[in-house]
């Protein structure tokens, strides 16, 4: 278990080992709050050949975009024309602090705090 400051970059890395090449290999994460899947992430659009080797993935969640909570990720993979199959639930559990910043503020609701581009136009 972590605890995170809202303000900070949430790197989620992932390693693993192929024994053997394998065609096409995919790694996915999942992170959840209160048992509700927040989103699921690919480290590719597409599957990637890999040779025997060990390798690490690193996914970037930008600061502010997850509030004050706890987190739970869950990551699997897949090759060979996904054939092979593994997924682990609950690999690591993280809290994001309760701090509060300009332009990231408690009264805002929901879990996710996305930034999203708005327009006010006078009519």
């Amino acid at each position: 278990n972590a605890d995170l400051s809202p303000n900070e970059d949430v790197d989620l890395e992932v390693f693993y080992r192929v024994k053997k090449e394998l065609k096409d290999v995919i790694v996915i994460i999942s992170l959840f709050n209160e048992g509700y899947r927040l989103f699921t992430n690919r480290n590719a659009a597409t599957e990637e050949p890999v040779v025997g080797a060990s390798y690490k993935v690193i996914f970037k969640i930008k600061k502010f975009t997850l509030r004050p909570a706890t987190y739970t990720l869950s990551v699997g993979a897949w090759g060979n024309n996904q054939i092979l199959w593994a997924w682990g639930t609950d690999i690591l559990n993280f809290k994001i602090e309760e701090t509060w910043y300009e332009d990231f503020y408690k009264s805002d609701e929901g879990i996710l705090n996305l930034k999203l581009t708005t327009e006010r136009v006078l009519l």
